[in-house]
């Protein structure tokens, strides 16, 4: 004999109805919740300390007007990135004779594993003399956190100081 014959013998209909109603209840109120990712909790709103994040891209926005590397016009530019664990650069991309209102681009793919570490980006002037490198000036840079875990895993952080604005893009890993 099984359990339900044995409760339809014991109970009503009603009765057994109700049984089963509250055990599919039970069941599905413990169904475990599919959150987004690098999210858990009851209600998917705790963040997940990333195991990693990416630095995808660097925009340099603007540098100070009165910069001139000595040689040229304009500056060579080039970027540094650090942290207290990594370090990228100076770059060996650079932009030719830049100027403080145009946007340049460059493409570190530099990865810290320490998501709230502050992390350090510099400006640097080459200096070249028939195609090579001959000195890096330092020209100025920013410094923060790219992460905290209330800020929903930007894409794009703006670091500003000053004269000195960089538009940095991010990637996650958990």
């Amino acid at each position: 004999m099984n359990v339900f014959s044995k409760l339809n013998h014991h109970c009503s209909n009603e009765a057994l109805k109700s049984i089963i109603f509250t055990l599919v209840l039970l069941l599905m109120s413990s169904c475990s919740k599919d959150c987004s990712e690098g999210y858990k909790g009851t209600n998917c709103d705790e963040q997940i300390t990333p195991s990693s994040i990416t630095i995808t891209r660097v925009v340099v926005q603007s540098f100070p007007s009165n910069i001139s590397d000595g040689l040229s016009n304009n500056p060579d530019i080039a970027i540094k990135i650090y942290n207290n664990s990594n370090s990228y650069g100076p770059s060996n991309t650079y932009f030719e004779d830049a100027y403080y209102w145009n946007s340049y681009t460059f493409y570190p793919n530099f990865t810290m594993y320490n998501a709230f570490e502050n992390t350090h980006i510099e400006l640097y002037d080459y200096d070249f003399i028939l195609g090579t490198i001959v000195d890096q000036d330092y020209m100025g840079g920013v410094q923060g956190n790219l992460y905290n875990n209330q800020n929903d895993f930007p894409t794009k952080v703006d670091f500003d100081y000053g004269s000195y604005e960089f538009d940095v893009y991010l990637s996650y890993t958990w």
